[in-house]
């Protein structure tokens, strides 16, 4: 995003405040900005600047990542027409001298997650290389149409709910569908979740990583989504082509006996 276009949503942002503030104040002898709510007004301001160009834009608040799901940030946000993926960060500035301190730390944080997959990238001998910022990107995407998945799953008003919502493991017991209730499933899920099997899965992937194969069985992972979600999850070029949302990785490694543990370690 340019600095042009930056400038068009923060003026948005503002804007929605100013009206928010027309008609009520949010809390007493506080800002009352909450995190969550800077972040949801932030991608509202977002989606006003973007408005007149038809995008398709999904995000996800409190997005989890580590390998424990023990770290986590703001909010994702991903523009499907154009290939870009933000990640948020917000924060209430009542404390200025902490509030930076705290920006600090929050920019350091994302930058490790980053560096960390840079690092396996290096060390596949992908560092600086033209494709890392795509495989950075696209391991990013797994994450974010797995936790939104999920969590349609679990909250949307279907007939499904309550099957999935008390459960303690929703992909374990999604694992027991057959694959044609699974897509009935999908079906419901609306346009902005998406179509996702039990194959498809964190977990599914996990489980599977002692195989010797599981470069092949990753990256035919990464084209199945693609191609399952392809009318909804696509990247759109000027000539009106669909680009998928994801594509092989490990054909991005020359040392072809490294790329099993390569897919392990993304």
């Amino acid at each position: 995003m340019v600095n042009s276009e930056l400038k068009c949503v923060f003026e948005n942002y503002q804007q929605h405040y100013s009206k928010i503030f027309d008609y009520m104040y949010p809390a007493k002898n506080s800002t009352g900005f909450t995190e969550r709510n800077l972040s949801v007004n932030f991608i509202k301001g977002y989606e006003s600047a973007r408005a007149m160009y038809d995008e398709k834009i999904v995000s996800w608040y409190e997005f989890q990542f580590g390998e424990k799901n023990n770290y986590y940030v703001d909010a994702v946000m991903w523009n499907i027409s154009l290939g870009e993926l933000y990640v948020i960060e917000s924060k209430r500035f009542n404390n200025p001298s902490a509030k930076i301190r705290e920006i600090d730390a929050d920019i350091n944080r994302i930058y490790a997650l980053i560096d960390e997959l840079k690092a396996t990238c290096q060390s596949a001998g992908l560092g600086n290389d033209g494709n890392e910022f795509k495989i950075i990107t696209q391991v990013f995407l797994y994450k974010f149409l797995n936790d939104k998945f999920g969590y349609t799953l679990k909250n949307k008003e279907t007939r499904y709910k309550a099957q999935f919502q008390n459960c303690k493991d929703w992909e374990s017991e999604y694992a027991k569908l057959s694959e044609d209730e699974q897509k009935r499933v999908c079906r419901v899920m609306g346009a902005d979740c998406p179509n996702l099997y039990s194959r498809h899965l964190i977990t599914q992937l996990w489980n599977q990583q002692t195989k010797g194969d599981f470069d092949v069985i990753f990256d035919s992972t990464m084209k199945d989504i693609a191609v399952e979600n392809m009318e909804i999850f696509s990247t759109l070029t000027v000539a009106n082509t669909k680009i998928p949302i994801f594509e092989p990785l490990t054909q991005y490694v020359t040392d072809d006996s490294q790329r099993a543990n390569f897919a392990r370690a993304l």
